[in-house]
C-alpha cells in the first residue's frame, strides 16, 4: 500500500484516505468521543495547533497518535471484521507486504483535528476577550 511513501507524501495520502467510505463508516460518533477525549486528556496526544507541521500536516500527526498509542483505535482496528479481511486479502496478493491500518484512522483523525481546531480557536476568542 503506501507504508514506504515519505513524510512528505502523507497529506495527499491522508486527503484521500480520510473519503474512504468503509473508513468513515468504521468509527461511530461514540469512537469519535472516546478518542477525542483520550486525545485531550492525555498530555501531548493532539498535533500542536499553533503552528503547521511539515509534510504531512495535522491529521497525519493525529494519525501517528493513534497508530502508536491510542488502544481504542487499536482494538477497534483488531475486532473490525472487515477491516481483518481487507487486510488479509491485500496480504495474499501482496506476499511480503504488510498492510498500512493507518488508512482506516484517517477518517478519525480528521475529525479529531477539526474539533481540536475550533476548540483552540474558541479559547484564543476567549482569552482575546479576556483581555
Amino acid at each position: 500500500m503506501y507504508a514506504d511513501a515519505s513524510v512528505s507524501h502523507m497529506l495527499p495520502i491522508c486527503v484521500e484516505w480520510s473519503k474512504d467510505p468503509d473508513a468513515i463508516a468504521l468509527w461511530d460518533d461514540d469512537d469519535f468521543d472516546k478518542v477525542y477525549k483520550w486525545a485531550r486528556a492525555v498530555r501531548g496526544r493532539l498535533p500542536n495547533l499553533k503552528r503547521l507541521t511539515s509534510g504531512g500536516g495535522q491529521v497525519y500527526k493525529m494519525v501517528q497518535i493513534l497508530d502508536n498509542s491510542c488502544s481504542h483505535t487499536a482494538e477497534k482496528l483488531k475486532q473490525s471484521e472487515m477491516v481483518q479481511q481487507k487486510k488479509e486479502a491485500y496480504e495474499r496478493e501482496h506476499p511480503g507486504d504488510q498492510y498500512d491500518l493507518r488508512m482506516w484512522l484517517c477518517p478519525l483523525a480528521k475529525r479529531v483535528v477539526e474539533r481540536a481546531e475550533e476548540d483552540y480557536r474558541q479559547e484564543v476568542e476567549e482569552e482575546e476577550d479576556f483581555f
